[in-house]
């Protein structure tokens, strides 16, 4: 299931954060989320939960762990496009 960090989205973009190290990608949720004000930014700790992100919703910009269980940051880049 997607985690939630507040962020706004008041720019109309969206960035999409997938790391299966969940503190990993709650910190670089906060520090994106905190420095570029007016962003969407939300996360998936998993490729399989980017893959159903990535199907429900329009993403500007992915950052994903290369190395994760099921689905790597390769994997995604296909239907990511």
């Amino acid at each position: 299931m997607p985690e939630a960090i507040a962020t706004s989205d008041k720019t109309g973009l969206s960035v999409l954060i997938v790391d299966d190290e969940r503190d990993f990608a709650r910190g670089l949720t906060r520090l994106i989320a905190g420095r570029f004000k007016g962003l969407r930014v939300d996360m998936a700790h998993s490729g399989t939960e980017a893959l159903a992100m990535l199907g429900s919703q329009e993403y500007h910009l992915m950052l994903t762990d290369l190395r994760m269980p099921e689905l790597s940051g390769m994997d995604l880049h296909g239907p990511a496009a």
